[in-house]
């Protein structure tokens, strides 16, 4: 539906996911400029008929000005918050509001974000950014004092300024050099290694339970070991039910230059079970009952599998 994509936009912006935030306002976008839409506003992608919705070009807007550019006003409270999410490869973008009017531009390891307001506003600054060092912050060529927090992928840089109706913020970083490996697909019960390369790993944040233990080999590495049980609750549902709830994913904190930058490394995990078993082709008749082929799948590290199991 065209109406659901700003709220993943939201979403994303809310989650510091800036490479991601602006591509369902681009679906939502290229459906009602398609060839049956012609600029009207659909309620589903594959109408064919050019009607227009209004629910869904007001929320594209509110959330291309919220989500996207990261504007959001509290004039009861006289604070503007400014959150852009603007992807990696953007170098720049601009608005044109009835009150308010901002521009980005991007230059190396440098982002400069100019906002306006017809009424003094305090800004309240949350931008997301990749990892890196923050150098400094400025405000009107003055420099402001900043927070970093680290977030998933990224690290959020907040200030506040006095209130004011032009702002030209900018961000002066060094962007953090490094590599992760991590396995993408394993088989219940197996252990995992992560292993890292220009940053420090630290902990282990495993919410949902993913790993039944883990354990440290040092700064630069960290090791679990999957749950035995992980696909239990979704063997009713068959293969594909398998398939559709295999995603796991939990996180290890970074760290880098000294611990000035520190932000949360995903590990997204594509759980399988350790053997599958299927039927092929038909089931035969033979002299003294029935034969029938069967194709095992090991999924697991061990080359060979041997032992006693039931078929049903």
């Amino acid at each position: 539906g065209v109406a659901q994509q700003p709220w993943a936009a939201w979403a994303f912006s809310k989650a510091g996911q800036f490479d991601w935030t602006y591509q369902p306002l681009r679906a939502a976008a290229r459906w009602a400029m398609d060839v049956n839409h012609r600029g009207a506003w659909p309620e589903v992608a594959t109408e064919s008929t050019p009607a227009y919705f209004s629910p869904p070009a007001s929320l594209y807007v509110a959330a291309t000005v919220e989500a996207l550019f990261g504007l959001k006003a509290d004039v009861p409270a006289d604070i503007l918050t400014i959150s852009p999410s603007f992807p990696s490869h953007w170098p720049s973008a601009s608005v044109q509001l009835a009150d308010y009017r901002a521009e980005f531009q991007r230059g190396p390891n440098r982002v400069q974000y100019i906002v306006e307001s017809k009424r003094a506003l305090k800004r309240r600054l949350q931008w997301f950014l990749p990892p890196a060092r923050i150098k400094r912050v400025l405000a009107n060529d003055r420099p402001l004092e900043f927070r970093v927090l680290p977030a998933v992928n990224a690290v959020q840089v907040q200030a506040d300024t006095p209130a004011e109706t032009k702002t030209a913020i900018i961000i002066e970083y060094e962007p953090m050099a490094y590599e992760c490996r991590r396995p993408e697909r394993l088989a219940e019960g197996e252990e995992l290694h992560i292993e890292a390369k220009g940053v420090e790993l630290r902990t282990l944040d495993d919410r949902d339970g993913v790993l039944c233990r883990s354990w440290r080999d040092g700064s630069s590495s960290v090791n679990g070991a999957l749950r035995t049980d992980l696909l239990d609750p979704y063997l009713k549902f068959g293969r594909l039910g398998r398939l559709a709830f295999s995603r796991r994913t939990f996180f290890v904190a970074a760290s880098a230059d000294r611990g000035a930058c520190s932000f949360w490394l995903p590990v997204d995990i594509t759980v399988q079970p350790r053997y599958e078993v299927a039927q092929v082709g038909e089931v035969q008749p033979a002299s003294d009952g029935l034969v029938a082929s069967i194709l095992v799948r090991n999924n697991t590290s061990q080359t060979h599998v041997s032992g006693a199991g039931t078929l049903s």
